[in-house]
């Protein structure tokens, strides 16, 4: 299971609104609760407001048989760049 927490604060509190994107293994319990933070691999925004996680998915992008994990930080700035709100996956 994927799950994207936009509005979660980075890794250890910091920075502000990061975001995380949180992987659990299966299988999945009955219960239906899960705490996040024994997540079995967790992706953390890295500056504040990236805001990752606004989208999470899987699949085989890459058509090798094996899936690969995307996640979208929507107000990403990019590499060089001066303008925000660009976003990254």
């Amino acid at each position: 299971m994927i799950i994207g927490a936009v509005y979660a604060e980075g890794a250890g509190g910091s920075p502000s609104q990061a975001g995380e994107t949180y992987i659990i293994y299966g299988p999945l319990n009955d219960s239906g609760v899960f705490n996040l933070s024994t997540a079995n691999v967790t992706f953390y925004g890295i500056d504040d407001s990236d805001r990752s996680g606004t989208a999470a998915g899987s699949g085989d992008l890459d058509l090798k048989s094996v899936e690969e994990v995307m996640s979208v930080a929507v107000y990403v700035v990019g590499v060089g760049c001066t303008i925000s709100q660009l976003g990254a996956s």
